[in-house]
Protein backbone atom coordinates (compact mmCIF):
# COMPACT_ATOMS: atom_id res chain seq x y z
CA UNK A 1 0.00 0.00 0.00
CA UNK A 2 2.87 2.41 0.68
CA UNK A 3 4.61 2.00 -2.78
CA UNK A 4 1.65 2.66 -4.34
CA UNK A 5 0.81 5.78 -2.49
CA UNK A 6 4.44 7.28 -3.50
CA UNK A 7 4.03 6.21 -7.18
CA UNK A 8 0.42 8.26 -7.07
CA UNK A 9 2.52 11.21 -5.63
CA UNK A 10 5.33 10.83 -8.15
CA UNK A 11 2.64 10.56 -10.92
CA UNK A 12 1.09 13.41 -9.58
CA UNK A 13 4.47 16.36 -9.75
CA UNK A 14 5.42 14.85 -13.28
CA UNK A 15 1.54 15.94 -14.41
CA UNK A 16 2.03 19.22 -12.31
CA UNK A 17 5.68 20.32 -14.19
CA UNK A 18 4.20 19.55 -17.84
CA UNK A 19 1.65 22.32 -19.54
CA UNK A 20 -1.62 22.43 -17.99
CA UNK A 21 -4.86 22.92 -19.75
CA UNK A 22 -7.72 24.81 -17.55
CA UNK A 23 -11.19 24.30 -18.71
CA UNK A 24 -12.60 25.84 -16.00
CA UNK A 25 -12.44 28.93 -14.18
CA UNK A 26 -9.80 29.69 -11.20
CA UNK A 27 -9.26 31.75 -8.02
CA UNK A 28 -5.99 32.06 -6.42
CA UNK A 29 -5.64 33.41 -3.16
CA UNK A 30 -1.91 33.25 -3.09
CA UNK A 31 0.32 34.46 -5.62
CA UNK A 32 0.72 33.49 -9.22
CA UNK A 33 4.41 33.91 -10.44
CA UNK A 34 6.14 32.30 -13.38
CA UNK A 35 9.93 31.32 -13.01
CA UNK A 36 12.48 30.23 -15.37
CA UNK A 37 14.28 31.76 -18.60
CA UNK A 38 11.93 29.78 -21.13
CA UNK A 39 8.73 30.47 -18.70
CA UNK A 40 5.77 32.50 -21.02
CA UNK A 41 1.98 33.30 -19.41
CA UNK A 42 0.00 33.07 -22.85
CA UNK A 43 -3.21 34.84 -22.17
CA UNK A 44 -3.94 35.62 -26.28
CA UNK A 45 -6.63 33.18 -26.79
CA UNK A 46 -8.68 34.34 -23.70
CA UNK A 47 -11.91 36.07 -24.71
CA UNK A 48 -11.29 38.44 -22.35
CA UNK A 49 -8.38 39.29 -19.56
CA UNK A 50 -8.44 41.86 -16.66
CA UNK A 51 -4.80 41.60 -15.43
CA UNK A 52 -5.34 43.97 -13.28
CA UNK A 53 -6.37 45.19 -9.82
CA UNK A 54 -9.80 47.08 -10.63
CA UNK A 55 -11.81 49.62 -8.18
CA UNK A 56 -12.70 52.94 -7.70
CA UNK A 57 -9.40 55.51 -7.52
CA UNK A 58 -10.06 56.29 -4.02
CA UNK A 59 -10.02 52.32 -3.50
CA UNK A 60 -6.36 52.60 -4.89
CA UNK A 61 -4.30 50.66 -2.26
CA UNK A 62 -2.35 53.27 -0.48
CA UNK A 63 1.48 51.88 -0.66
CA UNK A 64 2.53 49.32 -3.42
CA UNK A 65 5.62 47.59 -5.39
CA UNK A 66 7.25 48.49 -8.27
CA UNK A 67 5.78 47.26 -11.13
CA UNK A 68 2.10 47.01 -9.61
CA UNK A 69 -1.20 48.41 -11.81
CA UNK A 70 -4.01 49.46 -10.86
CA UNK A 71 -7.63 50.34 -12.87
CA UNK A 72 -9.53 53.58 -11.74
CA UNK A 73 -12.61 52.73 -13.16
CA UNK A 74 -14.13 56.47 -12.06
CA UNK A 75 -11.00 58.28 -13.70
CA UNK A 76 -10.98 59.80 -17.26
CA UNK A 77 -11.32 57.82 -19.77
CA UNK A 78 -7.19 57.39 -21.18
CA UNK A 79 -6.19 57.79 -18.00
CA UNK A 80 -7.58 54.86 -16.25
CA UNK A 81 -3.97 52.93 -15.32
CA UNK A 82 -1.68 53.90 -12.56
CA UNK A 83 1.47 52.45 -12.26
CA UNK A 84 3.85 51.76 -9.37
CA UNK A 85 7.51 53.16 -9.47
CA UNK A 86 10.51 53.80 -7.38
CA UNK A 87 11.43 52.53 -3.82
CA UNK A 88 9.03 52.81 -2.01
CA UNK A 89 6.39 52.81 -4.57
CA UNK A 90 4.56 55.76 -5.40
CA UNK A 91 1.76 55.46 -7.89
CA UNK A 92 1.66 57.41 -11.55
CA UNK A 93 -1.40 58.03 -13.31
CA UNK A 94 -1.11 57.09 -16.65
CA UNK A 95 -1.61 61.05 -19.47
CA UNK A 96 -3.66 58.82 -22.09
CA UNK A 97 -5.61 60.44 -25.00
CA UNK A 98 -8.61 61.60 -23.10
CA UNK A 99 -6.32 64.93 -21.31
CA UNK A 100 -2.98 65.91 -22.06
CA UNK A 101 -1.02 68.07 -19.55
CA UNK A 102 -0.58 71.60 -19.95
CA UNK A 103 3.11 71.44 -20.78
CA UNK A 104 2.55 69.43 -23.84
CA UNK A 105 2.38 70.96 -27.02
CA UNK A 106 0.03 69.91 -29.84
CA UNK A 107 0.20 70.20 -33.28
CA UNK A 108 -3.85 70.22 -33.63
CA UNK A 109 -4.94 72.68 -31.60
CA UNK A 110 -4.03 76.19 -29.98
CA UNK A 111 -0.84 76.60 -27.90
CA UNK A 112 -0.34 79.22 -25.67
CA UNK A 113 3.59 80.22 -24.28
CA UNK A 114 3.18 82.50 -20.38
CA UNK A 115 6.48 82.14 -19.66
CA UNK A 116 10.42 81.12 -21.03
CA UNK A 117 12.03 81.86 -24.25
CA UNK A 118 11.10 80.36 -27.55
CA UNK A 119 14.37 79.35 -29.54
CA UNK A 120 14.51 78.94 -33.04
CA UNK A 121 17.28 80.09 -33.62
CA UNK A 122 18.68 76.29 -35.04
CA UNK A 123 15.67 75.08 -37.03
CA UNK A 124 16.93 74.80 -40.35
CA UNK A 125 13.87 76.82 -41.72
CA UNK A 126 11.01 78.96 -40.15
CA UNK A 127 7.75 80.05 -40.93
CA UNK A 128 6.55 82.29 -38.16
CA UNK A 129 3.06 84.03 -39.96
CA UNK A 130 0.24 82.70 -42.18
CA UNK A 131 0.99 83.14 -45.90
CA UNK A 132 -1.23 83.07 -49.02
CA UNK A 133 -1.95 86.13 -51.38
CA UNK A 134 -3.15 89.00 -50.58
CA UNK A 135 -6.78 88.63 -51.50
CA UNK A 136 -6.57 85.68 -49.14
CA UNK A 137 -5.81 88.22 -46.25
CA UNK A 138 -8.73 86.49 -43.27
CA UNK A 139 -11.38 89.31 -42.52
CA UNK A 140 -10.89 88.92 -38.61
CA UNK A 141 -7.55 89.09 -36.84
CA UNK A 142 -6.04 89.74 -33.25
CA UNK A 143 -3.40 92.32 -32.54
CA UNK A 144 -0.34 91.13 -32.62
CA UNK A 145 -0.95 89.00 -35.58
CA UNK A 146 0.98 88.43 -38.52
CA UNK A 147 0.09 87.32 -42.42
CA UNK A 148 2.58 87.07 -45.42
CA UNK A 149 1.17 88.04 -48.61
CA UNK A 150 3.10 85.88 -51.31
CA UNK A 151 1.97 88.34 -53.91
CA UNK A 152 2.84 91.73 -52.97
CA UNK A 153 5.97 94.10 -53.53
CA UNK A 154 9.28 92.57 -52.71
CA UNK A 155 9.52 94.21 -49.30
CA UNK A 156 6.21 95.12 -48.76
CA UNK A 157 4.70 91.46 -47.87
CA UNK A 158 4.09 91.59 -44.19
CA UNK A 159 0.62 92.60 -43.28
CA UNK A 160 0.08 93.43 -39.36
CA UNK A 161 -3.10 93.08 -37.53
CA UNK A 162 -2.54 96.54 -35.55
CA UNK A 163 -6.49 96.92 -34.44
CA UNK A 164 -9.31 94.29 -34.17
CA UNK A 165 -10.22 92.79 -37.26
CA UNK A 166 -8.06 95.46 -39.09
CA UNK A 167 -5.00 94.66 -41.21
CA UNK A 168 -2.04 97.42 -41.66
CA UNK A 169 0.65 96.69 -44.68
CA UNK A 170 4.06 97.44 -44.49
CA UNK A 171 4.74 100.09 -47.04
CA UNK A 172 8.25 101.22 -46.55
CA UNK A 173 10.51 98.21 -47.68
CA UNK A 174 13.82 97.93 -49.88
CA UNK A 175 11.25 96.93 -52.96
CA UNK A 176 10.29 100.42 -53.56
CA UNK A 177 14.29 101.36 -54.87
CA UNK A 178 13.87 104.77 -54.60
CA UNK A 179 10.79 105.63 -53.46
CA UNK A 180 9.34 107.57 -50.71
CA UNK A 181 11.22 106.68 -47.56
CA UNK A 182 8.60 107.43 -45.75
CA UNK A 183 8.09 110.04 -42.54
CA UNK A 184 6.10 113.29 -41.93
CA UNK A 185 5.40 115.33 -45.23
CA UNK A 186 7.82 118.50 -45.43
CA UNK A 187 11.29 116.86 -43.72
CA UNK A 188 14.44 115.49 -44.56
CA UNK A 189 14.37 112.58 -45.39
CA UNK A 190 17.08 109.89 -44.72
CA UNK A 191 17.51 105.69 -45.18
CA UNK A 192 20.25 104.40 -43.51
CA UNK A 193 19.51 101.17 -45.02
CA UNK A 194 21.37 98.93 -47.02
CA UNK A 195 19.62 100.49 -50.17
CA UNK A 196 21.19 104.12 -49.36
CA UNK A 197 18.96 107.25 -50.45
CA UNK A 198 16.44 106.80 -53.50
CA UNK A 199 18.53 103.89 -54.30
CA UNK A 200 22.45 104.90 -53.44
CA UNK A 201 24.33 102.51 -51.89
CA UNK A 202 26.88 102.40 -49.21
CA UNK A 203 30.28 103.45 -50.00
CA UNK A 204 32.37 104.16 -46.88
CA UNK A 205 33.56 101.45 -44.49
CA UNK A 206 35.82 101.16 -41.37
CA UNK A 207 34.87 104.03 -39.49
CA UNK A 208 36.66 104.58 -36.14
CA UNK A 209 34.72 103.90 -33.45
CA UNK A 210 32.20 102.17 -35.95
CA UNK A 211 29.54 103.69 -36.82
CA UNK A 212 26.56 104.05 -39.42
CA UNK A 213 27.11 106.21 -42.76
CA UNK A 214 24.28 108.83 -43.00
CA UNK A 215 23.20 109.95 -45.95
CA UNK A 216 21.80 113.56 -46.91
CA UNK A 217 21.50 113.50 -50.45
CA UNK A 218 25.17 112.53 -51.04
CA UNK A 219 27.60 110.09 -48.86
CA UNK A 220 28.88 111.03 -45.29
CA UNK A 221 30.63 109.37 -42.42
CA UNK A 222 28.91 109.54 -39.19
CA UNK A 223 30.49 112.43 -36.74
CA UNK A 224 33.32 110.88 -35.39
CA UNK A 225 34.74 111.65 -32.21
CA UNK A 226 38.42 110.80 -31.23
CA UNK A 227 39.49 111.02 -28.03
CA UNK A 228 43.01 112.16 -26.57
CA UNK A 229 43.52 108.30 -24.93
CA UNK A 230 44.15 107.40 -28.27
CA UNK A 231 47.62 108.74 -29.17
CA UNK A 232 49.76 107.02 -27.81
CA UNK A 233 52.05 106.49 -30.11
CA UNK A 234 55.90 106.62 -29.22
CA UNK A 235 56.56 109.26 -31.57
CA UNK A 236 56.05 113.32 -31.94
CA UNK A 237 53.12 112.23 -34.16
CA UNK A 238 50.80 109.60 -34.90
CA UNK A 239 48.46 108.82 -37.69
CA UNK A 240 44.77 107.01 -36.89
CA UNK A 241 42.86 105.75 -39.72
CA UNK A 242 39.14 107.13 -39.91
CA UNK A 243 37.18 105.79 -42.89
CA UNK A 244 38.36 104.01 -46.68
CA UNK A 245 36.89 105.28 -49.71
CA UNK A 246 36.58 103.41 -52.94
CA UNK A 247 37.94 104.04 -56.17
CA UNK A 248 36.83 107.14 -57.77
CA UNK A 249 35.25 108.75 -55.08
CA UNK A 250 35.86 112.03 -54.67
CA UNK A 251 35.52 115.16 -51.51
CA UNK A 252 32.78 117.42 -51.38
CA UNK A 253 33.10 118.78 -47.57
CA UNK A 254 35.46 117.63 -44.67
CA UNK A 255 35.46 119.03 -40.91
CA UNK A 256 37.56 118.44 -38.36
CA UNK A 257 37.08 120.41 -35.11
CA UNK A 258 38.81 120.41 -31.59
CA UNK A 259 35.56 119.68 -29.71
CA UNK A 260 37.42 119.69 -26.57
CA UNK A 261 41.14 121.27 -25.82
CA UNK A 262 43.99 119.41 -25.59
CA UNK A 263 46.29 119.55 -22.83
CA UNK A 264 49.38 117.68 -21.46
CA UNK A 265 51.35 117.34 -18.10
CA UNK A 266 54.40 116.99 -20.13
CA UNK A 267 56.57 119.87 -20.49
CA UNK A 268 57.72 118.61 -24.09
CA UNK A 269 53.96 118.52 -25.80
CA UNK A 270 53.00 122.19 -24.95
CA UNK A 271 52.11 122.70 -28.92
CA UNK A 272 49.46 120.44 -31.49
CA UNK A 273 48.20 120.50 -35.05
CA UNK A 274 45.74 117.98 -36.35
CA UNK A 275 45.38 117.27 -40.19
CA UNK A 276 43.39 114.91 -42.54
CA UNK A 277 44.80 113.42 -45.43
CA UNK A 278 46.60 109.96 -46.41
CA UNK A 279 48.87 108.12 -45.01
CA UNK A 280 51.76 109.65 -47.36
CA UNK A 281 50.25 112.91 -47.74
CA UNK A 282 48.98 113.53 -44.36
CA UNK A 283 47.71 117.37 -44.73
CA UNK A 284 46.01 116.75 -48.94
CA UNK A 285 42.18 117.03 -47.74
CA UNK A 286 42.38 119.30 -44.69
CA UNK A 287 45.83 121.49 -43.72
CA UNK A 288 46.76 121.61 -40.07
CA UNK A 289 44.49 122.67 -37.34
CA UNK A 290 46.83 124.06 -34.39
CA UNK A 291 45.19 122.81 -31.38
CA UNK A 292 45.28 123.54 -27.57
CA UNK A 293 43.17 126.26 -27.77
CA UNK A 294 40.38 127.76 -26.06
CA UNK A 295 37.61 129.09 -28.05
CA UNK A 296 36.29 127.47 -30.79
CA UNK A 297 38.45 125.71 -33.17
CA UNK A 298 37.67 123.96 -36.48
CA UNK A 299 38.12 124.11 -40.30
CA UNK A 300 35.61 122.81 -42.72
CA UNK A 301 37.55 122.35 -46.18
CA UNK A 302 35.67 121.16 -49.05
CA UNK A 303 38.73 120.28 -51.29
CA UNK A 304 37.59 121.72 -54.17
CA UNK A 305 36.50 117.87 -54.91
CA UNK A 306 40.15 116.99 -55.71
CA UNK A 307 40.90 113.35 -54.34
CA UNK A 308 43.98 111.90 -53.40
CA UNK A 309 43.49 108.89 -55.82
CA UNK A 310 41.38 107.54 -57.80
CA UNK A 311 42.15 104.37 -56.37
CA UNK A 312 40.67 103.37 -53.50
CA UNK A 313 42.67 104.19 -49.93
CA UNK A 314 42.37 105.12 -46.78
CA UNK A 315 41.84 108.67 -44.60
CA UNK A 316 43.95 109.48 -41.65
CA UNK A 317 43.99 112.03 -38.66
CA UNK A 318 47.42 113.60 -37.82
CA UNK A 319 48.41 114.80 -34.84
CA UNK A 320 51.83 116.45 -34.65
CA UNK A 321 53.74 117.55 -31.79
CA UNK A 322 55.01 120.85 -32.99
CA UNK A 323 56.76 122.95 -30.44
CA UNK A 324 60.69 123.09 -30.27
CA UNK A 325 62.39 120.40 -28.66
CA UNK A 326 59.26 118.43 -28.99
CA UNK A 327 58.66 115.29 -27.00
CA UNK A 328 56.37 112.17 -28.17
CA UNK A 329 52.47 111.73 -27.66
CA UNK A 330 52.83 108.40 -25.22
CA UNK A 331 55.06 105.71 -24.86
CA UNK A 332 53.36 103.47 -26.99
CA UNK A 333 50.93 101.98 -24.62
CA UNK A 334 49.69 105.07 -22.37
CA UNK A 335 49.21 108.76 -23.39
CA UNK A 336 51.12 112.26 -22.86
CA UNK A 337 47.80 113.77 -23.14
CA UNK A 338 45.65 114.47 -20.02
CA UNK A 339 42.70 115.98 -22.39
CA UNK A 340 41.13 116.68 -25.45
CA UNK A 341 39.09 115.50 -28.53
CA UNK A 342 38.85 115.82 -32.25
CA UNK A 343 35.65 115.46 -34.38
CA UNK A 344 35.85 114.53 -37.79
CA UNK A 345 33.17 114.18 -40.45
CA UNK A 346 33.62 113.15 -44.45
CA UNK A 347 31.19 113.74 -47.01
CA UNK A 348 31.40 112.60 -50.93
CA UNK A 349 30.46 110.94 -53.65
CA UNK A 350 31.93 108.57 -56.67
CA UNK A 351 31.91 108.93 -59.91
CA UNK A 352 29.93 105.80 -61.42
Amino acid sequence: MTREIILGLGLGVAILSAQTTVNGGRVFTGVLKSNGASATVDFSGASSTVPVQTGLLAARPASCTAGQMYFATDAASGQNLSYCAGSPGTWTAAAGSGSLPGTVVQTNQSNGYSAGTQDFSGAGHTLPAKKGTASQLPSTCAVGEEYFATDATAGQNMYYCTAANSWTQQLVGSGGGGGNPGGVAGSIQKNNGSGGLAGQGMIYSNFYGAGTERQAGLNCSPKMTIPYTAFTGSATYQQIRVASVPAYWFPTAILLNEATPFASGNGQVTALAASIGTAASPGYYVQPLPLMQAGSNFKADNVNGQPASLQAHDIFVQVNVTNVNPGTLGNGTVTNLTAGALEVAICGGTWQ
